[in-house]
């Protein structure tokens, strides 16, 4: 059986937003305390901009689906034209990309991965960029098999609110 990416349509946002929400649990890291109803919920309203949002920046996204069926069976939103923060070049991002479940394991990443490259390369961005999730091991063994590399990480410390009497403390002993 066959698969191909084709661009995405408004037709497709019900079936970008249910698999998006299915797979949001695995894009937050463990360290933040935000409950799993209160992303959906985020998600859900990203979702709901698309249209919007594809009008006013360089958004793309794409289905994946089974070619003689027509079965939908993952999708891929990428940024193009995005300034690296450090150099000023222009790179694609990889803003999100999700398969359902029952097509893991199928290798059907690197047909996105390739899509990706050639929209980047189309624009004449010659980086592909995505942000991963510490603990999604997966994606990050996917990204170095498709040649990416770390290049740089981010560090969070998850912090304790404090009195404000003793921030204030703090400042008059500095």
């Amino acid at each position: 059986m066959g698969y191909q990416v084709r661009p995405g349509t408004e037709e497709d946002l019900p079936f970008i937003k249910e698999l998006a929400l299915w797979a949001c649990e695995f894009s937050v890291s463990k360290i933040r305390n935000t409950p799993i109803h209160k992303v959906r919920a985020c998600m859900e309203q990203v979702i709901s901009m698309i249209p919007q949002i594809a009008l006013s920046m360089p958004l793309h996204f794409y289905i994946l689906e089974e070619v003689e069926t027509k079965i939908k069976v993952g999708y891929m939103i990428l940024l193009v034209n995005q300034l690296e923060a450090s150099t000023g070049e222009k790179q694609t991002m990889i803003q999100d990309y999700a398969l359902a479940p029952q097509y893991h394991g199928k290798h059907l990443w690197r047909l996105f991965l390739l899509k990706a490259e050639e929209v980047a390369l189309e624009n004449e961005n010659f980086y592909l960029s995505a942000f991963i999730t510490a603990e999604n091991k997966t994606s990050l063994v996917v990204a170095e098999k498709f040649g990416g590399q770390v290049e740089r990480y981010q560090v969070t410390k998850k912090l304790s609110p404090r009195p404000q009497q003793n921030f204030n403390n703090i400042l008059t002993q500095c």
